[in-house]
C-alpha cells in the first residue's frame, strides 16, 4: 500500500540536505493526515508514528534505488539519526542486507495492524533493561579504569591491581574499595 507519507518526506529532505533525524521529520510532518487516525495510547501511538514514518522511508528508498538516472542515481540513507539523501554513481548493486531486514518488517503492513500495546510496553522494557545493562557496564568499567571493549581477563586483572591498592588491610579507603568491588560483580555478571 503507498503510504502518503513518502512523497512529503522526499520534499522535506531535498530542503534540508544536511539530512533530519527521525525526531525532526515527525516535528515537522506530526499534524499530517496519515497520522490523525492513531490510537489514544501515547506508548502505541508513538510506536504508530514511527511505524509509518519508516514504512514510507522505506518505500521511498525502494523506489529511489530502482529509478536509476543515466549519470548519478538518488539514495536515501536511513538511521534515526540522520535521514538524507545522497548522489551517488548509477550502480547494479542490491539494496544492504540491513536494508532488507528492516525494510521486511517496516514494509509488512501487518507488523502495524498487530502490534498491541502490550507489544509495545514489552519492546521499551525490554529497550530500558539493556540500556540499564549497558550503563552499569559503561561506569563500572570507568571505576575500573577499563575501555569499553576489556575482556573477562583484562577486567580481572585489573580488579585485583585496584583491588589490592585500595583494600582497607592495606591503608586503602575502604569506600574506593567497595565501589571497585561492586564494579567487578557488575561486569562478572554481564
Amino acid at each position: 500500500m503507498p503510504n502518503s507519507l513518502a512523497t512529503d518526506i522526499l520534499k522535506l529532505l531535498q530542503q534540508h540536505p544536511q539530512g533530519l533525524s527521525e525526531h525532526e521529520l515527525l516535528q515537522l510532518l506530526c499534524k499530517h493526515s496519515c497520522f490523525a487516525s492513531l490510537t489514544a495510547n501515547a506508548q502505541l501511538a508513538l510506536f504508530q508514528k514511527h511505524f509509518i514514518l519508516m514504512n514510507a522511508l522505506y518505500q521511498l528508498q525502494e523506489e529511489l534505488w530502482q529509478t536509476q538516472h543515466t549519470k548519478k542515481t538518488l539514495n536515501l540513507e536511513i538511521s534515526p539519526l540522520c535521514i538524507k539523501l545522497q548522489t551517488s554513481p548509477p550502480t547494479q548493486q542490491a539494496l544492504s542486507t540491513d536494508h532488507s531486514n528492516l525494510a521486511t518488517y517496516y514494509l509488512d503492513w501487518n507488523n502495524f495492524q498487530k502490534t498491541t500495546e502490550e507489544d509495545v510496553s514489552l519492546l521499551l522494557d525490554n529497550f530500558w533493561s539493556i540500556f540499564t545493562k549497558n550503563s552499569n557496564r559503561t561506569k563500572a568499567l570507568s571505576i575500573l579504569e577499563l575501555e569499553p571493549n576489556a575482556n573477562a581477563d583484562t577486567i580481572k586483572e585489573r580488579y585485583r591491581e585496584l583491588a589490592n591498592q585500595h583494600h582497607p588491610d592495606k591503608g586503602g579507603d575502604q569506600e574506593t574499595f567497595i565501589h571497585i568491588r561492586q564494579a567487578y560483580e557488575t561486569l562478572k555478571s554481564n
